[in-house]
């Protein structure tokens, strides 16, 4: 899909949040909830015939770059809010009126900070069920629109691209619970193997682990 120029925030943003912004999310939304329904890690879209998902892919013949990320999700699934926030408006992509040409900003206000500093994404073929309003992070957004009548056989996704351009990756990957110390040494693999004694050798090799094969 074709990467277009938008203005940096509505003048309603600016009027209601102010006009300096933290590159970085507030420390409670380093890592953003599930996007997609049936997309529980925030995949991002591979390589197919239409180009590759990732931040910083190639487009318009290498011309250009990928300045968002291709968050899987197939068409019509529900779509949720990875953060809460602000809804502040529609987006029109394409700006041809295809059946893919919406989206809306979700933006994080900081009004704690004396300059009201907040965080803001967009989120791109996508229909909201509003535009405007607050949302809580994890609550439905809208539907995932119908991709794949617009561009057949591609990897049907979400465009989420953070309003600053700066690369929403390691905001997507779920949270990794530190390892449990009970959980350190492993139960019984085996009925009769209580220690989970290992394979020593016998004339087919041996089965400790690096033993030769």
């Amino acid at each position: 899909k074709n990467v277009l120029e938008f203005p940096f925030f509505s003048s309603f943003a600016h009027t209601v949040f102010g006009t300096q912004w933290d590159v970085h999310p507030p420390q409670q939304h380093r890592h953003w909830a599930q996007i997609c329904r049936g997309n529980p890690t925030n995949k991002i879209r591979g390589c197919d015939k239409y180009g590759c998902g990732a931040y910083g892919a190639d487009r318009h013949s290498g011309k250009g770059k990928h300045v968002g990320v291709d968050v899987i999700c197939a068409d019509g699934a529900t779509v949720y809010a990875p953060f809460s926030g602000q809804l502040s408006g529609p987006i029109k992509f394409f700006h041809n009126g295809n059946a893919i040409d919406d989206g809306m900003h979700l933006m994080f206000p900081d009004f704690t900070s004396p300059l009201s500093q907040g965080y803001c994404v967009k989120l791109v073929c996508i229909h909201p069920i509003r535009y405007h309003g607050t949302i809580q992070r994890g609550q439905e957004l809208g539907r995932m629109l119908p991709m794949q009548r617009v561009f057949p056989g591609i990897t049907s996704h979400i465009h989420v691209e953070n309003c600053d351009r700066s690369d929403p990756t390691d905001l997507l990957k779920p949270v990794v619970p530190p390892f449990p110390q009970h959980d350190r040494r492993w139960a019984v693999v085996c009925s009769g193997n209580p220690t989970n004694e290992i394979r020593g050798c016998d004339r087919y090799g041996c089965g400790y682990y690096g033993a030769p094969r």
